[in-house]
């Protein structure tokens, strides 16, 4: 029986998934240490920031809504988030993710709303998050450079 994976790759011209593997997970790391030097270099707060912010907005994924650097989401289409979802999401002990939350909170970063936490507009717009969302995006070109490179293929016409 063939797998949908299998059938997915069946006209690709050569098996590179050992290869993309290694390249996106090397940028992933990378990617994910150079977005914690926001929060003092800590990984898990910004991983919990980060789970928080991109839940708040993934309604917001068509290319006319919000796409440009300055064009933040104003705090009326954030969609607060349940914390449990937050927890059950990143997966860590209920201990570390609740000192990280507060930690969040008391500076200002996270909210609590009706209906869960929300990062508010006001924190995207600090030089320190605009920063990061130039670096991610070179990142994100980085990656896509280095996997055309490796013969991946978005099925794009590329």
């Amino acid at each position: 029986m063939t797998t949908i994976l299998e059938a997915g790759i069946s006209g690709a011209a050569t098996d590179n998934r050992r290869l993309t593997l290694r390249i996106v997970t090397a940028e992933t790391i990378s990617t994910i240490a150079a977005m914690a030097q926001a929060h003092g270099g800590d990984v898990i707060r910004f991983m919990v920031f980060a789970a928080i912010w991109t839940a708040n907005s993934q309604h917001l994924t068509s290319p006319e809504r919000y796409a440009e650097l300055y064009d933040i989401p104003p705090d009326a289409q954030r969609r607060p988030v349940p914390e449990s979802v937050v927890r059950e999401t990143l997966g860590i002990p209920s201990a570390i993710f609740d000192a990280y939350l507060a930690d969040l909170i008391a500076e200002g970063s996270v909210e609590r709303a009706t209906g869960g936490l929300v990062v508010p507009t006001a924190v995207f717009t600090r030089p320190d998050q605009l920063a990061n969302a130039n670096e991610f995006y070179a990142r994100f070109v980085t990656l896509i450079t280095r996997l055309r490179s490796a013969g991946f293929r978005f099925g794009d016409g590329d």
